[in-house]
């Protein structure tokens, strides 16, 4: 790949003043916010083949793949996330994963019996988007994941009259919100 990513980011990212750089975790926390609101707008399926062979860096020989973006038939790269501000990164994307994620019947999201989001067969916390999942996501993941459960908590105690499923979608969509209004 013409110009190396690696040399790119060596070249316009390197700390050359040789201070400690205090803003550190707040740029982990902002990677993890931004990677999370991400998973929730956009991602575009890959293809195996031709995938880009990229080196670790110029001084080793370890090499990883970087798969191809799929095109549809016209040459478009299709979407397939809801490209709104949903909440579908913790929810899911269609029916079907989000009462997976969900306790059954009930209107709080599950968690294990250390209360977290549980973990898949793979090691992986299950959430409405997993991929490219790495510790900051998570953090931000089961965050929000506790919060829903609160919401709903709090829902149940003042709105007697709703259902769980009235009292989960409430919840999601208070929970878009906070997305949104910590974002903007």
């Amino acid at each position: 790949m013409e110009p190396d990513p690696y040399l790119v980011a060596e070249k316009l990212l390197k700390n050359r003043s040789g201070k400690r750089d205090t803003a550190a975790p707040f740029n982990m926390w902002m990677t993890s916010w931004i990677n999370l609101n991400l998973h929730d707008w956009v991602f575009h399926d890959s293809v195996d083949q031709d995938p880009y062979t990229l080196q670790w860096g110029p001084k080793t020989s370890n090499t990883f793949e970087l798969r191809r973006t799929a095109l549809d038939s016209e040459g478009f790269t299709g979407n397939t996330q809801t490209p709104w501000w949903d909440a579908s990164q913790i929810y899911g994307t269609d029916e079907k994963a989000a009462k997976a994620l969900r306790v059954k019947g009930m209107c709080e999201m599950q968690l294990d019996k250390n209360g977290n989001m549980p973990l898949g067969p793979d090691g992986i916390a299950q959430g409405g988007f997993i991929v490219n999942w790495w510790s900051g996501v998570e953090i931000l993941h089961n965050m929000f994941v506790k919060e829903h459960n609160a919401v709903c908590a709090v829902l149940r105690d003042s709105h007697s009259e709703m259902d769980e499923e009235q009292l989960h979608q409430t919840a999601r969509l208070v929970i878009a919100g906070v997305l949104a209004k910590i974002h903007t």
